[in-house]
C-alpha cells in the first residue's frame, strides 16, 4: 500500500503541475499590453524658482535730509505711472516756501527798479550835470578872452584877469570830475550794483527752485504700472517695513514697483546638470500657491560663472537661470515660489515604449511583445526617459504590442 502511495504522489503532482501550466499559457491568460506609437516625446529637468519681474524699480526718498511719512499705500496694491505711492510731512516746506516767495519779489523789485528807474536816472543827473559844467566852462572861456584884449587897452586891470583864469580853471577840472564820473559809473559802478542785485535775485530763485523741488519730492510717484512691495529696513532698532510716522532718509531704499506683466523667474541649476538647460529652451511654470496653473516661458539667461545657493554646501556650485515668462495670471505675486520644468530634450516623432515593459539584463534593455497569439523576447534599444515612457531607439516598429508588468 505504501508502494502504491509513493508511485501516485508524484504522478498526482506532475498532473496538476501540468494543469496549472496550462491554465497559463498565452491563449489564456488575461494580459496587460500597450502598443508601441510615435508621437511628440519631451523630457524635462524639474527646479526650484522665484518669480519675479524683469523691470524692478526701486524707489528711495529724495527729499535733501529726513522725511516723515504721513501716508502710503497698502503694500499689495496695483499702481498706474504717476499715481502717488507715499506722501511725506511737508508743513515745514510750505511755510519756508512762504518766506521764499516773498524774499524772491523782493529781490526781483530790487533788480527792476535799478534797471529801469535808480542807474537810468542817476546816469541822466551825472549826464545834465557835465553839459551845465560845459556850458559854463565855455561861458568863463569867452569872458576871460573878452578880458585879455580889454587888458591890452588897460580898461581891466591884471587882478580881474587872474581871477577869470582861476574860474576857468575851476570849471575845467569840475567838468573833467564829471566826465570821469560819469564813464566810471557807466562802466564800473552801475554794473557792479546790477550784478549785485542779479546775484541776491538768482540766490532768491535758487531757494526758491529748491524749496518747490523739496515740496514736490513730498510726493513719492510710481514711475511704471505695476505691484507696490515694501522693504524691510532698520528703523528705530527693528528691521521692518516702513509705517506712517517713520522717518526716511535721502536715497534710502524703500519700496519697490513690479511690473507684472513682464515675470521672469529665477531658479538655481546644479553644475552636474547645467547640459540640461540652454538659452531658448521652453519651459513651464508651476506656482507652488496654485498647482493647476502653469505658464509658458523659455529661457533667457544662464550665468556665465558658478556661485553657491544660500544654505547649501559651499562644495556645491550653482548656475544662476532666468526663465522669461510669456503668461501672467492676475493672482502672481514677486516672490513666489515655482516649480520650473525646463525641456532638456524634445523629439516630436519619437517611438515610445512604457517603463514597465521594459526588463533589465545588467545594462541591456529587453521586452516581451505579442505577435501571432504567442510572446516573445526582444532585445531593444532606448534613449531619454521621463517618468512613464522610454523613448525607442531600436528593436520594436510602431503598432507592436508589448507585454506590461503588472
Amino acid at each position: 500500500m505504501k508502494k502504491l502511495l509513493y508511485v501516485c504522489i508524484p504522478l498526482l503532482l506532475i498532473a496538476l503541475t501540468a494543469g496549472v501550466i496550462t491554465r497559463r499559457s498565452p491563449e489564456n491568460d488575461l494580459l496587460s499590453t500597450a502598443k508601441i506609437v510615435r508621437r511628440p516625446f519631451h523630457v524635462s529637468s524639474v527646479y526650484e524658482g522665484v518669480i519675479g519681474s524683469q523691470t524692478v524699480k526701486t524707489m528711495v526718498s529724495e527729499f535733501n535730509g529726513s522725511a516723515t511719512v504721513v501716508w502710503l499705500i497698502d503694500e499689495g496694491a496695483h499702481v498706474n505711472r504717476g499715481d502717488v505711492v507715499v506722501r511725506f510731512d511737508s508743513s515745514e516746506i510750505e511755510r519756508k516756501l512762504v518766506e521764499l516767495v516773498a524774499e524772491h519779489a523782493l529781490a526781483q523789485c530790487d533788480v527792476d527798479s535799478l534797471e529801469k528807474a535808480k542807474l537810468p536816472l542817476e546816469l541822466d543827473d551825472l549826464a545834465a550835470q557835465t553839459a551845465e559844467a560845459r556850458a559854463a566852462l565855455m561861458v568863463e572861456r569867452g569872458y576871460m578872452t573878452s578880458a585879455r584884449e580889454l587888458l591890452k587897452e588897460d580898461l581891466v586891470s591884471k587882478e580881474e584877469v587872474a581871477q577869470q583864469s582861476a574860474k576857468v580853471e575851476c570849471l575845467e577840472r569840475q567838468v573833467r570830475n564829471l566826465e570821469m564820473k560819469l564813464a566810471l559809473t557807466k562802466e564800473y559802478l552801475h554794473p557792479s550794483v546790477l550784478t549785485g542785485a542779479r546775484t541776491k535775485l538768482a540766490s532768491a530763485e535758487r531757494r526758491l527752485a529748491l524749496a518747490k523741488t523739496q515740496l514736490a519730492h513730498c510726493n513719492v510717484k510710481a514711475p511704471i504700472a505695476g505691484i507696490v512691495i515694501y522693504k524691510a529696513l532698520h528703523i528705530t532698532g527693528e528691521f521692518r517695513t516702513i509705517r506712517v510716522g517713520d522717518s526716511v532718509y535721502q536715497n534710502q531704499p524703500f519700496m519697490v514697483i513690479g511690473d507684472m506683466s513682464n515675470l521672469i523667474v529665477r531658479c538655481e541649476v546644479p553644475e552636474a546638470e547645467l547640459s540640461n538647460v540652454s538659452v531658448g529652451r521652453e519651459a513651464v511654470i508651476e506656482p507652488i500657491a496654485y498647482p493647476t496653473l502653469r505658464l509658458a516661458g523659455s529661457v533667457q539667461t544662464v550665468s556665465s560663472m558658478a556661485g553657491h545657493a544660500p544654505g547649501r554646501p559651499d562644495w556645491q556650485k550653482y548656475f544662476r537661470v532666468v526663465i522669461g515668462v510669456r503668461d501672467t495670471d492676475p493672482r502672481l505675486r514677486m516672490g513666489m515660489s515655482v516649480h520650473v520644468h525646463i525641456i532638456s530634450y524634445e523629439n516630436i516623432d519619437a517611438l515610445l515604449i512604457p517603463r514597465k515593459a521594459i526588463h533589465w539584463r545588467g545594462n541591456s534593455p529587453t521586452c516581451v511583445i505579442l505577435r501571432n497569439g504567442r510572446r516573445e523576447r526582444r532585445d531593444i534599444t532606448v534613449g531619454m526617459a521621463d517618468e512613464t515612457n522610454y523613448e525607442l531607439l531600436s528593436g520594436l516598429e510602431n503598432g507592436d504590442m508589448v507585454v506590461i508588468d503588472g
